[in-house]
């Protein structure tokens, strides 16, 4: 018997058991309770780190009898000596069922064999990680494909409003402040520092995620590009300019980091809308963020950026609404040069164009966001129109279409469709 594991595994019980008894902010997850509750299916939540993932599983299982087991901690993965005596030692501390927690279970060494064995031998499994390439094709072939996929991220407007009391009446103060400093859930419910704290929480993404996960030597390399990536979000990236800044001069190391960003939670790269599958892929990228909060890393939070702000912060909350980029949305480019932030597509039919706009008022940038929508609505075939704005709501009829105006208070609501 290991005592340093016995210890750890016995600490972690105690905080399962106490855990109900706190309260928490309820998160919404698309109406996936029935596929949560599958016995015969590996549950997997995937999410950046301290989105509550395991906070939002320990809460689903708190009325059950089940072994929990976070692999964060140091003195469990240190101490496993092999698999069998592994699990030996949990049923040891929790009894005989076959329900399992698994928090951040990618720190486990050969962890999709053990989820293996304990498929075979019938365990209804629930993991946790923050790497969106937690069940690759590799892990996903030795699991044979018995599992379910969650995504979960920082809180939506919404569950913002709820943490804060505002659900029924938001002020445009809680707005302003859930602009700047996005929805981690440690920032709003325990109201700690939020430069400091994402700037730690972004090092340790960075360095433990991605540097110690894939042995990148220079670190500075990386901190150099995410730090350009945050001064140009909501924009199209000149790879050529990427080099100069961050001393990444090899095309192919380039991309590696950026799907390195991008497994990690820290942002996401949207391409170019085009009906050829491969010229959308070889499009130039715009780059958005999962939370707005990591906007402020190495960047102040200034007004003259407000509309990017809000722009990534409408990202964001398709995020949240299920809706998946490069795949359920894109950015599109019409022949002549027009933008449109956001195209919705389902299959291969685009449905509705977005175009993002925080301040409607002046009547140049009104026509131009309209004139944007016509021009891709022509040759996208697509006439669902819609404006996000801060707090307009209006119809505006031009050349026989119809663009609707939307506040962000309608948009946000689960409610709301495309």
């Amino acid at each position: 018997m290991n005592n340093i594991l016995r210890e750890a595994l016995l600490k972690q019980k105690s905080f399962k058991d106490n855990f109900s008894k706190e309260s928490f902010v309820p998160r919404f997850l698309n109406n996936k309770n029935e596929e949560l509750s599958n016995p015969s299916l590996i549950k997997v939540l995937r999410g950046p780190r301290r989105v509550g993932k395991s906070t939002f599983l320990l809460l689903f299982l708190k009325d059950k009898d089940f072994m929990y087991v976070n692999f964060d901690d140091s003195d469990v993965i240190t101490n496993i000596e092999s698999q069998n005596s592994f699990l030996h030692e949990l049923h040891q501390i929790y009894g005989e069922t076959k329900l399992v927690l698994f928090d951040e279970i990618q720190n486990m060494p050969n962890w999709e064999l053990f989820l293996h064995k304990l498929e075979k031998e019938g365990y209804n499994i629930y993991i946790t990680g923050s790497n969106s390439d937690l069940l690759n094709t590799k892990c996903a072939s030795s699991l044979t494909g018995r599992y379910v996929s969650f995504s979960i991220f920082p809180f939506s407007y919404g569950e913002f409003l709820v943490a804060i009391g505002e659900e029924n009446a938001p002020s445009l103060d809680s707005f302003d402040f859930f602009l700047k400093n996005g929805g981690f859930p440690e920032v709003i419910v325990n109201k700690v520092s939020p430069f400091s704290y994402i700037s730690d929480l972004l090092y340790s993404i960075i360095y433990k995620d991605i540097i110690k996960k894939y042995n990148i030597r220079n670190y500075s390399s990386m901190d150099s590009l995410v730090s350009y990536l945050i001064s140009n979000f909501c924009q199209i990236l000149n790879l050529s300019e990427i080099s100069k800044i961050t001393d990444v001069k090899n095309y192919r190391t380039l991309k590696k980091y950026f799907d390195y960003l991008e497994k990690s939670y820290i942002c996401a790269f949207l391409y170019e809308f085009n009906f050829k599958p491969s010229k959308s892929i070889s499009s130039k990228q715009k780059v958005y963020f999962y939370d707005n909060s990591f906007l402020m890393y190495k960047n102040l939070f200034n007004s003259e950026n407000t509309g990017f702000f809000f722009e990534n912060l409408v990202f964001t909350e398709l995020l949240k609404k299920g809706i998946v980029p490069n795949y359920d949305f894109f950015y599109y480019r019409t022949k002549g040069g027009y933008e449109v932030d956001f195209i919705i597509k389902q299959g291969v039919k685009v449905t509705a164009l977005v175009q993002v706009c925080y301040d409607i008022f002046n009547t140049k940038t009104e026509n131009r966001e309209i004139r944007s929508l016509i021009k891709a609505s022509e040759e996208l075939s697509c006439h669902n129109l819609f404006v996000i704005t801060k707090n307009i709501a209006k119809k505006v009829e031009k050349d026989g279409m119809v663009v609707k105006f939307i506040p962000f208070d309608s948009f946000y609501q689960e409610a709301f469709k495309f």
